[in-house]
């Protein structure tokens, strides 16, 4: 049986880009290491019964960089990495998400990324493996697109 936190968190993540989401370790890397600012759409999958797109705006520098380097957390949920690697065109991270009612669920997952590309497998409790990309669809983000 599926533990009501872990589909939760699994689809905290789905919705919010987890994959985009990693703690960068040690010094800063070179701009062509990282994510371009703008616009991006985010679609994530798990099997056949979830897929989901959503489109986020990532107007700065700043913007991209925290997409990349934070990893997935929504309001009222705590997030924890104890490993977090990104650079050099990879992601890894490994940690759990605990939920408003102290309920933790294991997370871990791993990817590629480009200035223009994103992509996650994800692994959340005992929820199948998923998929998240994220592309990148331009410089220029629509009026009232979400931060």
């Amino acid at each position: 049986m599926i533990r009501k936190a872990a589909l939760l968190a699994l689809l905290t993540a789905l919705a919010l880009a987890p994959g985009a989401a990693l703690r960068a370790q040690g010094t800063a890397r070179p701009a062509n290491d990282t994510l371009s600012p703008g616009y991006w759409k985010v679609k994530a999958s798990v099997l056949l019964f979830i897929n989901d797109t959503d489109y986020r705006c990532l107007g700065t520098q700043a913007e991209a960089d925290k997409f990349l380097n934070d990893g997935p957390c929504k309001k009222r949920t705590i997030c924890k990495y104890e490993s977090n690697n990104v650079g050099n065109g990879k992601v890894k991270y490994i940690g759990y998400w605990q939920d408003q009612d102290g309920e933790r669920t294991n997370i871990r997952a791993e990817g590629t990324y480009t200035a223009h590309k994103l992509t996650l497998n994800a692994r959340v409790g005992n929820i199948p493996p998923g998929t998240i990309t994220a592309t990148w669809q331009g410089e220029t983000c629509p009026p009232g697109a979400k931060h």
